[in-house]
């Protein structure tokens, strides 16, 4: 029998076999699995979503990361900058490189590379863009700081045995404590000399501030 799923095989014994155009062999369905559903209808001009590489392992609540400072071009018009180094700072604040924002500039890497160092006005706007931007990125991190515990907690209690001991070891007790005297005589002497040590910097602290009273004060000046 070479097609267990052809028509040509009859039930009843002895009766002779009726030839079957190949074109009309029967298909069995297979049974037991599902129909495979379909995407929904998309509406004109929107591509149905596929999940990445980057977003498939997010959960569905997980907050979007916000993009990254970025010097517009209302502030670059704002600052002392003239409307080259606008172009540039817009182009090096925007993760271009040094030669693409040059070339936006209209200028050489030479010149981007003389504002960067010897432009205060230049400088000053490149600072300010820096600064905000580790603002910007400590203030993220200060965010995520309990899902990051959440995290290192969950995979700990898991059996991470090497999260566990690196934990151990940013709190310090990994390390051996040296015990302390048991002396008791030792003990005193040692708060005492710890009290007179307090004393002096205290004493020395406010001959300080004596002085720097005493230095602001003219000799000359006669007393009202």
């Amino acid at each position: 029998m070479n097609n267990a799923f052809s028509n040509d095989v009859s039930l009843t014994p002895g009766a002779p076999k009726q030839p079957t155009p190949a074109s009309t062999t029967t298909r069995v369905k297979p049974v037991g699995i599902p129909p495979v559903a379909s995407a929904p209808p998309q509406p004109d001009g929107i591509e149905p979503s596929t999940p990445n590489a980057q977003t498939a392992d997010l959960p569905v609540d997980s907050p979007a990361v916000p993009p990254p400072a970025v010097v517009t071009a209302a502030e670059a018009a704002a600052m002392h900058l003239t409307p080259p180094q606008q172009a540039a700072i817009i182009q090096l604040t925007s993760g271009a490189t040094r030669s693409a924002a040059a070339i936006a500039a209209g200028v050489t890497r030479t010149t981007l590379y003389n504002w960067l160092n010897h432009d205060p006005n230049f400088q000053a706007a490149f600072n300010a863009w820096h600064k905000d931007l580790i603002t910007t990125a400590q203030g993220q991190l200060l965010a995520a700081s309990q899902d990051a515990i959440n995290t290192v907690l969950t995979a700990i209690r898991r059996g991470d045995a090497r999260l566990a001991w690196k934990l151990l070891e940013c709190q310090g007790l990994t390390k051996l404590s040296k015990p302390g005297s048991t002396d008791i005589a030792h003990l005193q002497r040692q708060a005492e000399l710890d009290k007179k040590r307090a004393d002096i910097a205290e004493r020395k602290e406010i001959n300080e501030v004596l002085n720097d009273d005493m230095s602001t004060i003219d000799p000359w000046s006669s007393p009202l």
